[in-house]
């Protein structure tokens, strides 16, 4: 959407290889962790245990490898999806009352995650780089630029 301007801007994550129509700047990071429900079950201790686990993960298109798939096939191991929610900020929803487990940023926990508790992987994950993506079109455009220096101000 970007690549037609149809959207002014977008955060993404690990943004390389962009089109000579796009512009970046990197604006914050975090790193994945393991939401569960601490009434249905502990936190996941191996990474059998947790290829194992039944898992809830957001489905938002595409059909590259996630991180977590990338860093899991390199253990000869794959996950066990129960649920696709169709945003990342319900998944929390659907995993309190739950024994499902998801992988999502650290930061959510102050928000959507909040009634749930974390762990940290037990498996190597990379670093999440969220870049700040804007059509070349709106470069020069005052609102555009007002919101990426708002955001960009604010960023982490």
């Amino acid at each position: 959407m970007l690549s037609l301007a149809e959207i002014d801007l977008a955060i993404a994550i690990n943004v390389t290889n962009l089109p000579a129509t796009l512009n970046s700047a990197r604006y914050g990071e975090d790193n994945l962790v393991i939401y569960y429900d601490p009434n249905m079950r502990s936190p996941i201790e191996t990474v059998e245990e947790y290829a194992k686990a039944n898992h809830c993960v957001a489905g938002l298109g595409g059909n590259s490898k996630s991180i977590v798939e990338t860093a899991l096939d390199l253990q000869g191991l794959k996950r066990k999806i129960t649920l696709i929610s169709p945003t990342a900020s319900t998944l929390g929803q659907f995993v309190a009352g739950t024994d499902m487990i998801a992988t999502m940023p650290l930061g959510l926990a102050r928000e959507s995650y909040r009634d749930l508790a974390y762990c940290v992987p037990p498996f190597t994950l990379p670093q999440l780089n969220y870049d700040l993506v804007w059509h070349r079109k709106f470069e020069n455009s005052g609102r555009n630029k007002w919101f990426r220096d708002l955001l960009l101000e604010h960023s982490g």
